[in-house]
C-alpha cells in the first residue's frame, strides 16, 4: 500500500512539472509572438507612416488614446485585435457621437488628433498588417484582415466633425464653470491666514453684512479645492481603454456638483465632505441677541455649530 502511494505520488508530481513546464514555455512563445509582432509595427511605423503629405488634404479625427498605445510600441491591442474578430472594426463611432449624431461629441473631439488622408491610410495599413500576424498566431482566418478598419466611420474635418447645436452648448456649460471656478478661487483666496479673521463678536456691530463660517468648513472647503486643482493637472485613469487624456484636463474635467447641487435629492446627505456654498453660511444679525454674551466659537449654543460639512 505504502509502495502504490509513493508511485502515485511520483505520478502526480512529474504530471504538475509537466504541466508548469507546459505552461512556461506556452507563456514564453506568446511572449514572442507578441514581440515579433511590435517590432514589425516599429518597423512600419518609420517606413510609411511619416511621409510628407498635402496641405490641402482632409484631415480624419482619431482618438488619441489609441495613439498613445499604437505608437508606444509597448501595448499589443490584443483587446482591440479580440473584439474585430467580429466586427472587423477596432472602434464604432457611437463612442464618439454627439446627442444628435451629427458630429463628435465635443469632449470627445478634444481627446483626438487630426491626421491627414494619406497618414490615416498608412495607420490602418499598419493595422491590418499587425492584425493579419495576431490571427495567424492564433491560427485564425488571416483573410480577416483585409477589410479591418480603425473606425467604422470616419470623422472628416469640414464635413462631419463638429454639431454645431453641441459646440455651442459645451461652450457655453464651460464657460459656466470657468466663471464658479474663477469665484471658488476668490474665496479660497479670501480664507488666507490672517485675512478676514472672527476673532470677536463684537467684529460684527460695526458692519451687518457679515457672515460667519466655522473653521471644520473652511477646512473642508480648502481640502475641497485641493482636491479639484489635483483633477484639473492630472484627470484620473478610468481603465486601460478610457483612459482620460491628461494633456487635455483642465476645468473640463473636473466635477463641481457638490457646489451647485446638481443630481442632488430630497434627504441627500454627503458622503464625501463636499461643501455647499449655499448653505453652510450664518447671518450673525439674525441672532445678535442671543450671541452678545458668549464666546461664539464655545458651547451648544455656538451660531456656527450649524455650519459644517460634517
Amino acid at each position: 500500500m505504502l509502495l502504490f502511494l509513493y508511485e502515485y505520488a511520483c505520478v502526480c508530481e512529474t504530471f504538475i512539472s509537466l504541466w508548469l513546464w507546459s505552461s512556461f514555455l506556452s507563456q514564453m512563445h506568446r511572449q514572442l509572438l507578441r514581440g515579433r509582432r511590435l517590432t514589425a509595427r516599429k518597423d512600419l511605423i518609420v517606413d510609411k507612416l511619416f511621409q510628407p503629405t498635402r496641405s490641402t488634404e482632409s484631415k480624419v479625427w482619431v482618438d488619441s488614446n489609441f495613439l498613445r498605445r499604437f505608437l508606444s510600441c509597448e501595448d499589443d491591442l490584443e483587446d482591440l485585435f479580440r473584439n474585430a474578430i467580429k466586427s472587423n472594426t477596432l472602434y464604432k463611432r457611437e463612442s464618439f457621437l454627439c446627442e444628435h449624431s451629427q458630429g463628435l461629441n465635443p469632449r470627445k473631439a478634444r481627446q483626438g488628433k487630426l491626421l491627414s488622408m494619406d497618414m490615416y491610410d498608412a495607420l490602418e495599413s499598419i493595422l491590418r498588417h499587425e492584425y493579419e500576424m495576431f490571427l495567424d498566431d492564433r491560427s485564425e482566418d488571416t483573410k480577416l484582415a483585409r477589410h479591418l478598419t480603425l473606425m467604422d466611420h470616419k470623422f472628416i474635418d469640414g464635413e462631419n466633425l463638429t454639431c454645431q447645436a453641441c459646440g455651442v452648448s459645451y461652450q457655453q456649460e464651460t464657460a459656466k464653470k470657468y466663471e464658479l471656478f474663477d469665484t471658488l478661487i476668490s474665496i479660497n483666496d479670501g480664507l488666507l491666514p490672517g485675512l478676514n479673521d472672527f476673532s470677536t463678536v463684537d467684529d460684527t456691530e460695526d458692519s451687518p453684512d457679515i457672515y460667519v463660517i466655522s473653521r471644520t468648513w473652511v477646512t473642508s472647503f480648502k481640502e475641497y479645492m485641493k482636491k479639484k486643482v489635483r483633477e484639473m493637472k492630472t484627470p484620473p485613469v478610468r481603465g486601460a481603454e478610457e483612459v482620460i487624456n491628461s494633456l487635455c484636463g483642465g476645468i473640463d474635467v473636473v466635477d463641481l456638483k457638490e457646489v451647485t447641487g446638481e443630481g442632488k435629492t430630497d434627504g441627500y446627505k454627503s458622503t464625501d465632505n463636499s461643501v455647499d456654498l449655499t448653505s453652510d453660511t450664518v447671518d450673525p444679525s439674525k441672532k445678535e441677541e442671543e450671541r452678545r454674551d458668549r464666546d461664539p466659537f464655545k458651547g451648544e449654543e455656538d451660531p456656527t455649530q450649524k455650519v459644517t460639512c460634517e
